[in-house]
């Protein structure tokens, strides 16, 4: 699976300059009007997007025809997909952190709490996504891409507001932010976890669509 790893990241690093270049524009519009802490929600979800373009490669050059030569199992090709991404999200957060957190002091903004909680609610928006478009990007063919990818940003916004919606039924949300984004966390590495399980059993018995 190193192997698989290697090739996807030689792909994944041509296109680092421009995901960088397209955070800091999202992320310096979106600061103004909430927190600096913005860019690392920012930087997970776009970093860890690089992940579907590889699939969309993949079947753009008939790679999954060859893969299935090389002596690696058909569930190491999808999990593969799954540890690249979780490994852009943790790139993404990191860079987001760097970017935003000495602008936050310079702007004594900075609060331990709320950093946390959005490191929280970056992990999760981006790995609730994954959960969707990864094994989406495998089955349905490359033009459905986009469409895939605005479907599974809607669902994920969609389903963290909810949850955050049950909280403050029951807590107050802007005492329990921590505790609440920490929930929304849980759920996320599970429905993650839970996605990668279902993918790893059925999507190559179904068939990979180019």
């Amino acid at each position: 699976m190193n192997g698989l790893i290697k090739k996807d990241f030689y792909l994944i690093m041509k296109e680092i300059p421009v995901l960088f270049f397209v955070i800091v524009g999202a992320g310096g519009a979106l600061a103004n009007l909430t927190s600096p802490l913005i860019f690392i929600i920012a930087a997970a979800v776009i970093f860890s997007t690089a992940t579907l373009a590889t699939i969309q490669n993949d079947k753009a050059t008939s790679w999954n025809k060859f893969s299935i030569t090389l002596p690696v199992s058909k569930q190491q090709i999808v999990i593969e997909k799954y540890v690249v991404y979780a490994l852009l999200v943790i790139f993404g957060i990191l860079v987001g952190s760097v970017i935003s957190i000495p602008i936050a002091i310079g702007t004594k903004t900075f609060q331990m709490d709320s950093y946390l909680s959005t490191v929280f609610i970056g992990l999760a928006l981006a790995l609730i996504s994954g959960s969707f478009s990864i094994p989406c990007s495998f089955v349905f063919p490359v033009e459905k891409n986009v469409l895939i990818v605005s479907l599974s940003a809607l669902g994920t916004i969609g389903f963290s507001f909810l949850i955050m919606a049950l909280v403050d039924l029951i807590f107050s949300i802007e005492s329990y932010l921590l505790i609440a984004s920490c929930i929304i966390a849980v759920l996320g590495i599970v429905s993650y976890i839970a996605s990668a399980f279902i993918a790893k059993k059925t999507i190559y018995r179904r068939g990979v669509k180019s």
